[in-house]
């Protein structure tokens, strides 16, 4: 995974990236914890979505959970094909 953080810079700003790089442990936990789910796309996730995974893994693990159960078995597929269901997590 390639984090892109020139994208994340030029759609949130310097602040986003701060909270990031202050918040480093947290992402990177909440950042494998979505890799459970064999998500294929997880550093565009991120890169659209970052603060989703700024929030403390134990509220990440319950939204994330709820999410994925709402979608479905077919939840990988309906993913891809609209990323804009992360923007719910928000």
């Amino acid at each position: 995974m390639k984090i892109q953080l020139e994208k994340i810079k030029e759609l949130y700003g310097d602040n986003t990236l701060y909270e990031i790089k202050n918040n480093i442990d947290i992402v990177s936990n909440n950042l494998n914890y979505l890799g459970k789910y064999q998500i294929e796309n997880i550093d565009e996730i991120f890169a659209n979505y970052p603060y989703i995974f700024i929030s403390s893994p134990e509220l990440f693990r319950t939204k994330i959970d709820s999410f994925i159960e709402k979608l479905g078995i077919e939840y990988k597929e309906e993913l891809e094909r609209n990323m804009a269901l992360w923007g719910n997590l928000l």
